[in-house]
C-alpha cells in the first residue's frame, strides 16, 4: 500500500530522500560539534557482553554456550573485532549511523503510508530522529537504540504491506525475528503472537501467503529455541529471568525477612545472594551443584580483557552458576508475590515511577546529554507535557482495530505497534528495577507513529493553515 501522494521513480521523490539523507548528516555533524561522542567502550564491562578475547578467538563456541543474552548483539560484536580489530569503534559507529538514517527513513515512509503528506511526514521523521533522546541512544553501543530502530522498521513494513503476503510482509517478520536474537525482552512468545496476529488480521485469502512469509523467521526462532533447550536445558533466550523478577519482588522486602523465610526453608538459600553477584558466592550453597563444563565461555569466573582504566576484570554473567540459580531465584520471586503482595505491589508502583522518567536520566547517558543539556531539557518538557494523551490514543487506537472501516494495513499496524508498546510497559513494571525508563525508549518510535495516526487530519490542516490564511487574488 503505496504512500497516495507519492510519485515513485519521479526526481521529485529522488530529490526528497536525497534532502532526508542530506539532514541526517547535517544534524549530526552539528551534535558532533557540540562534543557528543560515540560510547564504545561498553564492549569492556557491560555483563551483556562476551570476553572479548572469546568474541576473536572463539566466536562460535562461545555463541553456541551462551545462555545470559540472545546472541545477535554479540555476534555483530564479534565479527566486528574480527573484521577490524583496530577500528572496532569506527565500524560500530558506521553501523549506529546506518542503522539510525534506516529508522529516518522508515518513520517517514510511515508517516505517509498513513496519510500525513510529504512535507508533514518528512517534519516528523526528522524531528523525531535528531532530538537528544534518539541521538544519545544512537552513540551508545548497546541494543536500545537497535530495538527502537527494529519496531520502527517492522511497524513501517506491517503497515506497508497492506496485510497481505509479500516482500513487506517478510521484512517485517525478519525484523521481528531480529529482535529476539537481540534482546530478551522480545520473548519467543512475543514473536509468536505477532506472527498469530498478522495471520488472524490479513485480507481476506491471504492468511495462507502471510503465514508462508512467516515460515523462514519461524523456524530461526525456533533453532534457537531449540538449541537453548537441548544444549544449555534452557526454555527461553536469556537465563536472567529468574534473577531480574526476584530483584522486583524483593525490593520492598526487609533483609530480616528474607532470612527469616530462608531459615525455615520457605526460601532457598541464594535469596540471601545478590542475583548477580559472581560465581565464586554461589558455588557453596547446596541448592548449586553443578561442575565446570570444559568450556571457558561458561567455566571462566572472570573475563580476560578489561576496560584500560578498570580496576578489575568483569564477572562473566555467562557463566553456568547462573543457569543453576535463576530458577530457584524464579520460584523465590513467585512465593515472595504471594507472601508479600502489598511489598510487589510498591515495587511495580516504583517501577512506574522510573518508567516515567526522562529517557536521559541514565548515569551511562548523562555525559552525552549534558553535552545538548538545553536541548534535551526542552524536549524533555515536551515529553512530559504530551504523556498524558497517549491513553486516549491508546484506546482510540484499540477501537479502530475492531471497525470495520479501518483498512488492512492500518489494522496490523496498530495491533502490532499496540500490543509491542503494551508489551514492553508491562515487562518495565513486572521483571525489571532501576532501568525502566530505557524500556520506554524502544517504543517511542511506535508511540510517535501512532500519535500521527491519530492526529493526522490536525496535522495536515495546521501544515496547509498558511495557505488557507494567504489572502487570494481577485479573480479577473
Amino acid at each position: 500500500m503505496p504512500p497516495t501522494d507519492q510519485s515513485t521513480g519521479s526526481w521529485k521523490e529522488v530529490a526528497y530522500w536525497g534532502l532526508l539523507v542530506l539532514v541526517f548528516l547535517s544534524t549530526r555533524w552539528w551534535y558532533h560539534l557540540q562534543g557528543v561522542t560515540f560510547q564504545w567502550d561498553t564492549i569492556y564491562g557491560f555483563m551483556q557482553f562476551l570476553d572479548l578475547a572469546l568474541l576473536k578467538d572463539r566466536l562460535i563456541e562461545s555463541l553456541w554456550y551462551l545462555h545470559a543474552q540472545p546472541p545477535l548483539m554479540n555476534l555483530v560484536t564479534g565479527l566486528a573485532l574480527k573484521a577490524a580489530p583496530d577500528d572496532f569503534p569506527l565500524v560500530s559507529h558506521g553501523m549506529f549511523l546506518v542503522v539510525a538514517l534506516c529508522a529516518m527513513v522508515a518513520m517517514v515512509a510511515a508517516a505517509r503510508t498513513l496519510g500525513l503528506t510529504r512535507w508533514p511526514s518528512f517534519v516528523l521523521g526528522v524531528a523525531f530522529c535528531s532530538v537528544p533522546q534518539f541521538v544519545v541512544f544512537e552513540n551508545w553501543y548497546f541494543y536500545p537504540h537497535l530495538c527502537l530502530s527494529l519496531l520502527v522498521g517492522a511497524a513501517c513494513c506491517f503497515l506497508r504491506s497492506g496485510a497481505r503476503g509479500g516482500p513487506w510482509m517478510s521484512a517485517g517478520f525478519w525484523m521481528l525475528a531480529a529482535l529476539v536474537g537481540i534482546r530478551s525482552v522480545y520473548h519467543p512468545v512475543f514473536f509468536f503472537g505477532a506472527v498469530m496476529a498478522a495471520v488472524a488480521l490479513a485480507q481476506a485469502g491471504q492468511a495462507l501467503p502471510v503465514a508462508r512469509r512467516a515460515a523462514g523467521p519461524v523456524l530461526m526462532v525456533v533453532a534457537l529455541l531449540a538449541k537453548n533447550l537441548l544444549v544449555l536445558g534452557l526454555a527461553g533466550t536469556s537465563s536472567w529471568g529468574g534473577i531480574s523478577v526476584h530483584k522486583v519482588a524483593t525490593d520492598q522486602v526487609s533483609e530480616k525477612q528474607l532470612a527469616a523465610l530462608v531459615t525455615d526453608r520457605t526460601l532457598s538459600s541464594v535469596s540471601l545472594e545478590r542475583g548477580f553477584d559472581s560465581p565464586d558466592v554461589f558455588k557453596g550453597l547446596s541448592v548449586v551443584r553443578g561442575k565446570d563444563r570444559g568450556v571457558a565461555a561458561l567455566d571462566v569466573e572472570r573475563k580476560s580483557v578489561k576496560a584500560p582504566a578498570a580496576d578489575e576484570y568483569p564477572v562473566n554473567f555467562n557463566h553456568w552458576v547462573y543457569l543453576e540459580t535463576s530458577p530457584h531465584y524464579l520460584a523465590d520471586a513467585a512465593t515472595l508475590a504471594r507472601r508479600f503482595p502489598g511489598a510487589f505491589v510498591d515495587a511495580v508502583k516504583w517501577n512506574a515511577g522510573k518508567f516515567l522518567e526522562p529517557v536521559l536520566w541514565d548515569r551511562f547517558l548523562i555525559p552525552n546529554r549534558n553535552r545538548v543539556y538545553w536541548f534535551s531539557t526542552d524536549v524533555e518538557r515536551v515529553e512530559a507535557a504530551l504523556m498524558p494523551l497517549f491513553p486516549v490514543l491508546f484506546l482510540y487506537g484499540l477501537w479502530a482495530i475492531f471497525r470495520r472501516r479501518t483498512p488492512p494495513g492500518e489494522r496490523l499496524f496498530l495491533a502490532f505497534s499496540l500490543g509491542a508498546i503494551a508489551w514492553v510497559t508491562a515487562l518495565a513494571l513486572l521483571v525489571e528495577i532501576g532501568e525502566n525508563n530505557r524500556f520506554r525508549y524502544e517504543v517511542m518510535g511506535l508511540v510517535v507513529l501512532v500519535a500521527a495516526w491519530g492526529t493526522k487530519g490536525l496535522l495536515v490542516r495546521l501544515w496547509e493553515l498558511p495557505g488557507r490564511l494567504r489572502p487570494r487574488s481577485p479573480s479577473p
